[in-house]
């Protein structure tokens, strides 16, 4: 009989710790989650910045070349 309490005893730990696992893996799976969701987001923030990074190329671009049409239109003008 005591080693049947022991037995059971051992059995109750053992299901504690199982418990407390369980509880763990869990606890990283949601912050794996919750990681995972803020990967997204800063994924998604930098797709953003680097078209607004194209789009500014595009504008200096287009700047650039009226500047260039008033230097020739000013030189023209000039001669």
């Amino acid at each position: 009989d005591l080693t049947e309490g022991l037995d059971n005893m051992v059995v109750k730990g053992l299901k504690n710790k199982i418990d407390v696992l369980t509880t763990e893996n869990y606890d990283l799976k949601n912050t794996s989650t919750i990681k995972d969701k803020e990967i997204n987001s800063l994924n998604e923030k930098i797709t953003e910045l680097n078209s607004a990074l194209e789009s500014g190329k595009g504008r200096i671009t287009e700047l650039e070349n009226q500047v260039t049409d008033l230097s020739a239109k000013d030189f023209l003008m000039q001669s």
